[in-house]
């Protein structure tokens, strides 16, 4: 009777681990599937427990620095840090509550958000900051 318990509990948590995106539940499949042989050697259903458990913890510990390596984000400079601190024009008229706007830095067009308020086109500004794709900027006379 166990055994077909822990041959279920494999078959789910592998199905559930195949249809995720990263590293989610594998170390509770390994650890069913030691359960699994406990269970067809004759161990007690505590023991197969407790081999469940162990398994799992040990396997987590195990692939720790794996998990690490490949599901932290990494971050990628990109030479837009550049830009921060740097003098240019408003392209296109910003207003932060409409979502519209943009300056030209460096000869490249950008969409910009503005830290304060509205700002006309023709105004300079700064860059204040790079968020994602847009620039943050301040007017000059700030």
């Amino acid at each position: 009777m166990y055994q077909a318990i822990w041959l279920a509990v494999v078959i789910a948590t592998a199905i559930i681990e195949a249809l995720t995106a990263g590293l989610v539940i594998i170390w509770f499949t390994v650890g069913a599937f030691f359960a699994l042989l406990s269970a067809v050697l004759g161990a007690s259903p505590a023991v197969q427990f407790i081999v469940f458990i162990l398994v799992s913890v040990l396997a987590l510990i195990a692939t720790k620095p794996l998990i690490k390596k490949h599901i932290t984000a990494k971050t990628q400079k990109t030479n837009a840090d550049r830009l921060v601190g740097k003098v240019c024009e408003v392209t296109e008229s910003i207003d932060n509550i409409k979502a519209v706007g943009a300056v030209k830095a460096e000869g490249l067009t950008w969409s910009a958000k503005s830290t304060d308020g509205p700002i006309e086109k023709g105004e300079l500004v700064t860059i204040v900051d790079i968020k994602g794709t847009h620039a943050v900027v301040e007017p000059v006379n700030k």
